[in-house]
């Protein structure tokens, strides 16, 4: 009696669709997408399952949800068939800069391994106009300032300055 292996030639990956993406965090749910990878025509005989991990960058734990742990590609899923996970940026009140969380792929189960973009990392963009209210006392706190408008129309002026270049980094 002789036992023969057959090493199967045929592979398959998942990677991200893109390495980074960014979004703003009071603008909803957004998608990072997996793509599977095979030979054409080639689908996948049994289901792989991925597990969804993140590494904070910047970013903490309360800046955002993720809301998908888990995809799967069902047997018989080919070439460039996807799969979305799900995150949700989370506002604040914190006067805070961009900020980075990293997700990660991870087999579970089945034969597909993890592509060349298994990490996918996400800027999340903070709020430039919060609302705010400046008021001008009295030099001697008796209420606000009634003094020529040129103070506020300085702030004005800076305020517009400050929400320019704010659009223009983001």
């Amino acid at each position: 009696t002789h036992t023969l292996t057959i090493t199967d030639a045929d592979t398959a990956t998942v990677s991200f669709q893109q390495a980074t993406s960014s979004a703003a965090e009071d603008g909803g749910q957004v998608a990072l997408v997996a793509v599977l990878s095979t030979a054409a025509g080639n689908p996948l005989e049994g289901a792989a399952v991925f597990d969804m991990s993140t590494v904070l960058g910047t970013a903490e734990a309360a800046d955002f949800t993720l809301n998908t742990t888990q995809i799967t590609f069902a047997a018989g899923s080919g070439n460039g068939t996807t799969r979305d996970i799900t995150v949700t940026p989370q506002s604040d009140t914190l006067v805070e800069g961009t900020e980075t969380v990293n997700v990660t792929l991870a087999v579970s189960s089945g034969v597909v391994t993890v592509g060349s973009t298994g990490t996918h990392t996400l800027s999340i963009t903070a709020l430039v106009d919060r609302g705010f209210e400046v008021r001008f006392l009295h030099p001697r706190g008796t209420g606000h300032s009634d003094g020529p408008r040129g103070d506020v129309r300085d702030l004005e002026r800076y305020v517009e300055d400050y929400r320019e270049c704010a659009r223009a980094l983001a």
